[in-house]
């Protein structure tokens, strides 16, 4: 007889909370974009102790988003894990850039640096652009570590922490470094997809520290479109708005 328990690979957790939530926005005045947007973009950003936080459409648009706000395009190279969904490599491909795949540790599955560091040692430098580090499986990679690593290189990092919402690694001062929290990757990822820790169905949220990238990501988020009449060529009212690049709707 097999007493083997079957664990569902994506079975949502759905309270009746979040069934009461869900129906307050279809009775409210906005079904998109409206206030809970911005209420949990601060209350996530306030749980993993970032600056900023930016709601998306899923994990990959994010991921996307960040590689376009960094300004990847055509012959940059970016290392990033072999172990990961095919997003992480592809928004790198969206962009113009190439894919370079350094090996994880056998042990922990996470990206290993010290593979990384051969692949930095053998090129000139310039060669990379970027390393994209994976938090696999709720367990979070040290990014200290990968950051020393990507200042001595002139590298930048997005950390995709799809895996690892509320996930931390305790760096070299005892200090507990909540994953997405802005001290060490430039950019972080988040997915809500149903297998995911948080579900919304499909979702994603970008958290950063840094207020140049924070502003670029929300205009390119909406079609690179915005409000903003200090930065408008003109100004015709609350209704005005102005196209400043192109963009997406990834909200």
């Amino acid at each position: 007889m097999n007493y083997m328990k079957t664990i569902p690979y994506g079975r949502q957790h759905i309270t009746d909370e979040d069934i009461q939530a869900v129906v307050d926005v279809l009775r409210s005045d906005y079904l998109t974009q409206g206030p809970n947007v911005k209420k949990f973009e601060d209350a996530f950003a306030d749980y993993i102790g970032a600056k900023y936080a930016i709601a998306v459409s899923n994990g990959t648009a994010a991921l996307h988003l960040c590689a376009l706000a960094l300004g990847v395009k055509e012959g940059d190279k970016v290392i990033t894990s072999p172990i990961t969904f095919v997003a992480t490599a592809n928004c790198v491909r969206y962009a113009g850039g190439d894919v370079v795949f350094a090996d994880i540790d056998k042990d922990t599955y996470l990206l290993d640096i010290k593979k990384v560091r051969n692949l930095l040692n053998a090129s000139p430098k310039g060669t990379y652009k970027g390393i994209i580090p994976v938090d696999f499986a709720g367990r979070p990679i040290n990014l200290e570590e990968f950051r020393t690593l990507a200042d001595e290189f002139g590298l930048w990092i997005i950390e995709d922490a799809c895996h690892a919402p509320g996930g931390f690694f305790v760096d070299s001062n005892g200090q507990k470094q909540y994953c997405g929290n802005g001290n060490f990757a430039d950019l972080s990822i988040f997915s809500f997809h149903p297998v995911k820790h948080i579900a919304c169905g499909e979702g994603g949220m970008i958290t950063t520290n840094n207020n140049k990238l924070y502003d670029k990501i929300r205009n390119l988020r909406t079609h690179g479109i915005q409000q903003d009449y200090s930065l408008n060529k003109e100004n015709h009212g609350p209704w005005y708005y102005e196209m400043q690049e192109l963009g997406f709707n990834y909200r």
